[in-house]
């Protein structure tokens, strides 16, 4: 047990000093010690104890010294939990706070994201009305803590309208987990969703600007950063119908054809509900971190940065009233490939020179090839590459 072989004269004399009594009793193959511990040494009561009084006796001086053999199991962290920290950098990086909320909430809550507030609406959040009934507890601390909460909106509503009794802006969000009930005597699904919302002005009065209120493309514009920053990239935005959101103004979240979240900005019938003012605009967003890590994320890539001038070039393209800027975007990537640096749109007209039924998308492109300057013949034909995609894939028109 030691690691190292005292003689046994040595060992019996420890023994003696100690006031135990040795009996050796030896046979054709093996000797056995049997050892009489002294009643008032309590604490020794099995063989490993006898070997730790040998030990501490002729002392711990004398044990051999050597490094443990052996490797040791290499720490990996959690993907979900790896993900949540990307995502709480990439939040906090672009302005947002992050809150923690409780994670109970009550019936009157639930049914205050409806759009009447009579009823629990069919859709909480990003997520469905359960068929069954929610996760309740049997005796809760106080009564609005009573059912654990299916969405992180309401308590996020809840937490803004707080805020906003003492600022004029708040930026915020949650990692935190919701309840879906699975089943009678059955565990819920417990799933991490992704809460932001932002609420008030999204630019403060000062020398250079005036005040501004938030409004959905605030808080599109903080996912569409976000997301492509920890792997999903081409997220495309929908419009929706939700019972808590405006209509014209929400957007479900779908990545790879299925989807993953929403944002939208807040009736006001509904922030009211929660004890925010009317004139204060609020923008939420939720989306589910496992259905993110189930479609599976892209690595990041790192494109190193051209010594070359990059060349701007602008595009007005007249379309369809409803076909959605992403699609004409996407056209314009599939026709520049990767000299296609930033595709942004800046613009939308509508007016005498657009025919009715149709708008015209105003799109700055940053074309830069990594190995060379890009010359005039190749950015003319990029662009005849461009046109060909958008009358093609959306049926548009450059607008000379």
């Amino acid at each position: 047990m030691l690691g190292v072989d005292y003689p046994d004269d040595e060992v019996r004399s420890v023994f003696e000093r100690l006031g135990f009594s040795v009996d050796t009793q030896s046979s054709a193959d093996r000797s056995v010690w049997i050892v009489e511990i002294p009643t008032y040494r309590s604490d020794v009561t099995i063989p490993a104890d006898l070997v730790e009084e040998v030990a501490r006796v002729i002392g711990y001086d004398t044990l051999p010294e050597r490094l443990p053999v052996g490797q040791t199991v290499p720490v990996e962290i959690d993907p979900e939990l790896r993900l949540v920290r990307q995502i709480q950098n990439g939040l906090v990086a672009a302005g947002l706070h992050e809150v923690i909320t409780y994670p109970m909430v009550d019936d009157e809550s639930l049914r205050a994201l409806s759009d009447s507030g009579e009823q629990v609406p069919e859709r909480l959040g990003f997520y469905s009305r359960p068929d069954s009934d929610f996760v309740r507890a049997r005796n809760p601390i106080r009564p609005e803590w009573s059912v654990m909460r299916p969405t992180l909106v309401a308590t996020l509503l809840r937490n803004a309208a707080e805020q906003l009794k003492f600022n004029d802006a708040v930026a915020i969000f949650e990692t935190g987990k919701v309840y879906l009930p699975r089943g009678r005597d059955e565990l819920p699904d417990e799933r991490r969703a992704v809460g932001c919302l932002m609420a008030g002005l999204a630019t403060l009065r000062d020398l250079y600007q005036d005040e501004r209120p938030v409004d959905f493309f605030d808080l599109k514009g903080v996912l569409e950063e976000l997301l492509p920053r920890i792997g999903a990239r081409a997220v495309a935005y929908r419009p929706i119908s939700h019972p808590s959101l405006h209509p014209g103004r929400s957007a479900e979240i779908v990545y790879r054809d299925q989807p993953i979240g929403i944002v939208g900005e807040v009736l006001v019938t509904v922030s009211e509900r929660f004890g925010i003012a009317p004139h204060h605009r609020v923008v939420v967003a939720e989306f589910d971190i496992p259905r993110l890590l189930e479609l599976g994320l892209e690595p990041i890539t790192v494109r190193p940065v051209s010594r070359f001038q990059p060349v701007e070039q602008d595009f007005a393209i007249v379309v369809d009233e409803a076909t959605p800027a992403a699609e004409v975007e996407a056209a314009i990537r599939a026709g520049a490939g990767p000299l296609a640096v930033t595709v942004r749109l800046f613009d939308v007209y509508r007016g005498p020179a657009i025919p009715e039924g149709k708008k015209s998308l105003a799109f700055r492109v940053i074309f830069s090839a990594p190995d060379r300057a890009l010359s005039d013949e190749e950015i003319q034909r990029l662009r005849e590459r461009i046109e060909q995609q958008v009358r093609r894939r959306v049926k548009g028109e450059f607008r000379r």
